[in-house]
């Protein structure tokens, strides 16, 4: 990434109209102008229906969920920055997406990382993978589209 964008970042609770249980991430470990790294922990109470003990299904739904919410995060961070209202958006399209995974680890770090691929502050397009460690669980591109502030 160039132009690395300093820490302390704010909380994640600023940048996303997400709540618990809803709001997947935990924080941002990195950012600049190029895009975003954060953190997630899949709780390890919403497993207690799945068909592995200590994993959730990994549907698509959850790693596009967990990718939209970084790039939600890097639209955030950037109006944040720049001293604008921060905005919600919709995810507008998903494509090229790979699950390499049946289940997601519980209560384990995962790492979300997006890279703006084009596209201005309203509508843009990322590059999105979420992995654990070296093991890339699923990758996408993201077409999002931020709410006018």
């Amino acid at each position: 990434m160039s132009g690395e964008w300093d820490p302390p970042y704010p909380a994640i609770e600023l940048l996303l109209p997400h709540r618990p249980p809803m709001l997947l991430l935990d924080d941002i470990a990195s950012a600049d102008a190029d895009g975003i790294t954060c953190r997630a922990r899949v709780a390890a109470d919403v497993s207690a229906t799945a068909p592995v003990a200590g994993t959730i299904p990994a549907r698509p739904i959850w790693t596009v969920e967990l990718m939209a919410q970084a790039c939600a995060a890097w639209l955030g961070l950037g109006a944040y920055r720049r001293g604008e209202p921060i905005a919600g958006g919709w995810l507008v399209g998903v494509r090229d997406m790979v699950v390499h995974v049946d289940t997601l680890p519980c209560a384990t770090g995962l790492t979300i990382r997006a890279r703006h691929g084009f596209g201005g502050e309203r509508l843009a397009s990322f590059e999105c993978e979420v992995s654990q460690g070296a093991l890339t669980l699923g990758r996408a591109t993201l077409n999002v589209l931020r709410h006018p502030a």
